[in-house]
């Protein structure tokens, strides 16, 4: 009997170890990603309306403050990169962080103009800089 409570007790707490183990992987950076992305997500929700334009603003200022630190940090992928290259991944990695803070700005701008359809398009095209920013400079996990 104590063998049986012993084995069930691994199998309800196994799942809950591995999210603990996973959970222990984020680094700083994926934790600017994943607060970005749950803001675009909101924004993306309300752009369009008007009613709601001070609200996507701050979730647009936190957006860019998350970029911004998000550029100063360096993905973890750069370890597997060879050491010669490094240094030019990660001046890549800026400059693509810098692109996404220039659509920032221009979103920015469409909403205080009141310019829905030009948010929404901006809108569209960060979803094209996200994928491929992760899949050149996010981990293989």
């Amino acid at each position: 009997m104590k063998n049986k409570l012993i084995l069930l007790a691994l199998c309800l707490l196994t799942p809950a170890l591995l999210r603990a183990e996973k959970h222990g992987q984020e680094t700083p950076l994926s934790k600017q990603m994943e607060a970005m992305s749950k803001n675009f997500r909101q924004l993306g929700r309300q752009v369009s309306t008007d009613s709601k334009r001070d609200s996507s603003l701050q979730l647009i200022q936190a957006i860019q403050k998350n970029a911004e630190t998000a550029k100063t940090l360096i993905p973890a992928k750069a370890k597997t990169v060879p050491a010669a290259e490094q240094a030019k991944f990660i001046e890549a990695y800026k400059k693509d962080i810098d692109v996404l803070l220039g659509q920032i700005a221009k979103l920015t701008d469409a909403i205080r103009a009141g310019k829905t359809d030009d948010a929404n398009k901006i809108l569209v095209g960060f979803r094209a800089i996200k994928t491929e920013g992760h899949e050149e400079f996010a981990s293989e996990e």
